[in-house]
């Protein structure tokens, strides 16, 4: 078994294996392969059907993710335009499921390791729900931080130290769960608690 690290760096290499796919395919069109494009274009449609299912946060993996919708519509409009020259059959029989005909396979279909992607899926959300976790924590011991200053100024000390007793247990119990989580820790939210 070949460990491909996490989501975070296996999704952008999918995208961009998608984006050379696209690059072949329009080179191949132009030599009138249009078996070699329907396959490239199969392929693209299978990843981008897998990756419509992730919720991706604003970030460079969105960013990385909206180029694929280029590269689909790309493949798209050069099969379009090969199938209006004369002598050029476009083949549009897909399924998908991967089954073609009278139990026939599609190769391609069977590529996309559905379970592999299910699992990557899984993982970014079980992501993004420890980081509103985090934001949520922050956003409290932010605003306990500030209320202690508040009470400070007021003259209010012993109000002022119990907001401050709050972060510093906060800061302390978050900080042992962004142990294992440094993207967590250097995203923002945190270092803005730690400021105040």
């Amino acid at each position: 078994e070949i460990s491909f690290g996490s989501h975070l760096e296996y999704l952008p290499g999918v995208i961009s294996f998608t984006q050379e796919l696209q690059r072949y395919a329009v080179r191949q069109a132009g030599q009138g392969d249009m078996a070699s494009l329907q396959v490239c274009r199969r392929l693209v449609d299978s990843v981008n059907q897998e990756l419509l299912l992730c919720d991706f946060k604003n970030g460079p993996l969105r960013v990385k993710y909206d180029s694929l919708k280029y590269t689909v519509r790309t493949l798209e409009d050069t099969i379009f335009e090969l199938s209006l020259q004369d002598g050029v059959s476009v083949d549009d029989d897909d399924d998908d499921d991967g089954v073609k005909g009278e139990g026939q396979v599609d190769p391609l279909k069977l590529m996309i390791n559905r379970e592999e992607f299910e699992e990557m899926r899984s993982t970014m959300e079980k992501a993004d729900e420890e980081r509103e976790k985090v934001i949520k924590a922050c956003r409290d011991m932010q605003k306990a931080s500030k209320n202690s200053i508040f009470d400070l100024h007021r003259g209010d000390f012993e109000r002022c130290e119990t907001q401050l007793q709050t972060v510093v247990s906060g800061c302390a119990e978050l900080a042992a769960v962004l142990e294992g989580a440094p993207a967590l820790r250097s995203a923002g939210s945190f270092s803005g608690v730690m400021e105040e």
